[in-house]
């Protein structure tokens, strides 16, 4: 009874969250439309496949890991930790130095200041606090959910603000950037952060990679399945195009992120224990 009465509140919270995040997507988008024209959208379409690119092409697996792993000591989440913000080091990194050359293969310059913005975000998620993984462990959606949720009503805020004062691109990558600050602001404020401190312990490393290498395998392939139309239609069609796409990819897949959402938050959770 337990089990069941726990995996009906994992559901129902995790219900709240994406379809809160799904309805302030909705009115933002409603208004952003009139304030910006197609081929921004198209330039943030282009560089987030490139962000998520990048992030798929270096996920190891961490929250998959530490969902997986019995382990519970200091030791293994500060290891985790320590990997998360290394992985956001370089990741912000290697956006920073690709931001140039990808702008002149779009030729586009929107499309390298736009990168140059949002690679900080790595940054952000790399200093998340770990103990946002041990409710994911535990499919305690509550917290997270809520601070979520907070973290994209500023990040939508912003995108707002500024598009009405100068509508370009560059209030979709600060409502990005902003959002993912306030997400990592905000765990570091509500949760303990004892973990999160520097340490590479060999065994737990070895263990999140062990699993990681399997993730790092399936979400290369979930790259080329989700994110290749759009770097390809950005070659292939004008920017406002690649802007008018996007949208109706965001709204086409909303059944199917919804699943992939519960699957992650709730149902992997529930099989692992």
């Amino acid at each position: 009874m337990t089990r069941r009465f726990d995996v009906a509140r994992s559901t129902l919270w995790s219900l709240i969250w994406y379809g809160s995040k799904t309805s302030f997507r909705f009115v933002s988008n409603m208004i952003l439309t009139r304030l910006l024209s197609p081929e921004m959208f198209g330039i943030a379409a282009i560089g987030n496949a490139i962000l998520n690119g990048i992030g798929m092409f270096s996920d190891i697996g961490l929250t998959q890991s530490v969902t997986h792993s019995r382990r519970n000591d200091a030791s293994f989440f500060q290891t985790a930790w320590t990997m998360q913000l290394l992985r956001g080091v370089v990741l912000m990194l290697v956006v920073l130095i690709l931001a140039l050359p990808i702008g002149w293969l779009y030729d586009s310059p929107a499309v390298t200041s736009f990168l140059l913005i949002v690679a900080f975000s790595q940054l952000a998620m790399g200093l998340n606090n770990i103990e946002v993984l041990r409710d994911y462990r535990n499919a305690e959606l509550r917290r997270v959910a809520l601070i979520d949720i907070a973290a994209a009503i500023v990040g939508l805020g912003i995108m707002i603000a500024w598009a009405f004062v100068q509508p370009d691109h560059i209030a979709l990558a600060l409502g990005a950037l902003c959002s993912t600050a306030t997400f990592t602001l905000l765990t570091l404020l509500w949760y303990p952060r004892e973990m999160c401190r520097l340490r590479l312990e060999r065994e737990a490393a070895g263990e999140i990679m062990r699993l990681g290498k399997w993730i790092f395998i399936s979400t290369i392939l979930a790259f080329f399945i989700m994110q290749m139309d759009r770097l390809a239609l950005g070659k292939l069609v004008p920017l406002e195009w690649v802007g008018f796409y996007s949208i109706a990819w965001i709204w086409a897949s909303i059944p199917a992120m919804m699943l992939g959402q519960w699957s992650t938050q709730v149902f992997f959770p529930l099989v692992t224990q």
